[in-house]
Parts: C-alpha cells; sequence; structure tokens
C-alpha cells in the first residue's frame, strides 16, 4: 500500500465515470485501487442457457422492457456472446411499484414510469458463448439501481423467473465481491 498522499488531480491511469441513469457527477475511480475508502457496489444476475433456449429469454426480458428502444431478439444476445470486444447491452426494464422501487423512485424521481411502475434503467447486459450454450449477465454499478436490485421483491421475483430457461434452472446472484449464489 502506497504511503505517500494522492496527488490532487487524477492521473492518466485513472479514469472518469459518470452514470447516465442516475446523472451523478463524475467519480474518480482508481484502477490500482490505490487508498480506496469506499469498495463500489454492484449487483448481478447471471444465468447460463442453451443456444436453442435464447428465443424464450428473450421473450420473457421483452415483457418487462421499456417501450424504447425496443425488444431484444434472441439473435442479439447470441451476436452479444459472440463479439471478440467488450460489447454490452444498456436495457431499461419496467417493474411495478414495490417497498425498494419506492425508495429509488422518491431519490431519482425520473424512474418513475407511470403512477403504479418504476424504470430500472441501464441495467448492462452482457453474455459468453461456449460450445452449446450462452451465460447472460445483467447488472449494475449504479449504488441506486443495485440496491434495487438486491432489495425489490419484484425484480428478485422477474429475475428468479428467468431459471424456467436456465441450463441448470438456476439464476445466480452475484454482489460486489464476486460472491455468487443461486438467486
Amino acid at each position: 500500500m502506497r504511503s505517500d498522499p494522492l496527488p490532487p488531480t487524477p492521473p492518466a491511469a485513472w479514469s472518469l465515470n459518470r452514470d447516465p441513469a442516475l446523472g451523478h457527477l463524475p467519480q474518480v475511480v482508481n484502477r490500482w485501487n490505490l487508498a480506496s475508502k469506499a469498495m463500489a457496489d454492484s449487483h448481478a444476475f447471471e444465468i447460463t442457457v442453451h443456444v436453442d433456449a435464447l428465443p424464450g429469454l428473450a421473450q420473457s426480458v421483452n415483457a418487462h422492457l421499456a417501450p424504447e428502444p425496443g425488444p431484444i431478439a434472441a439473435l442479439d444476445l447470441l451476436a452479444l456472446s459472440q463479439d471478440t470486444g467488450r460489447a454490452e447491452l444498456l436495457l431499461t426494464f419496467v417493474f411495478p411499484t414495490d417497498q425498494a422501487l419506492s425508495v429509488l423512485a422518491e431519490e431519482h424521481p425520473e424512474l418513475r414510469a407511470s403512477p403504479t411502475s418504476v424504470a430500472l434503467g441501464y441495467v448492462v447486459v452482457s453474455a459468453r458463448a461456449h460450445e452449446d450454450s450462452v451465460d447472460v449477465s445483467f447488472f449494475s454499478t449504479s449504488h441506486a439501481l443495485a440496491a434495487a436490485m438486491r432489495e425489490s421483491d419484484h425484480v428478485r421475483a422477474f429475475f428468479r423467473s428467468l431459471a424456467r430457461h436456465a441450463a441448470t434452472a438456476e439464476v445466480r446472484e452475484v454482489n460486489e465481491w464476486n460472491e455468487s449464489r443461486p438467486l
């Protein structure tokens, strides 16, 4: 661990992150985790799906998506999994309001989709291909959205329902320490 003080301005090896969903000001992220005072907050739901089950997964996901930018297709998930870069999709889900989503909407009124629903925006989707299956991950690194993913009964029930498409009949929940457990 370094004992010298951090410089007043971020060095070039640091990067700036902005959460467009919540309009936060940029935060300095230290790539080497030098003198870090807080752990980044994140939450993910991961599922392994046989390639032939991707259409059903896409259909289930589309049932909870906001109207814009439109539905996803199985081919979108397959193409995402085969991209050799770091391609990701950004999706906005809409859920009926529950206690956790009410807290989110109170803190961020722009996420209220209607009087009875809240948008969980900028959920990042990544995918990785295997021989005959695809690992699909839905995650957020925003503190507010990660908290909603952890605490909302409606959000958790939706992601738990995706297990019917899973090769192992299981959705895994992954916390900010990369600890995984069945949802």
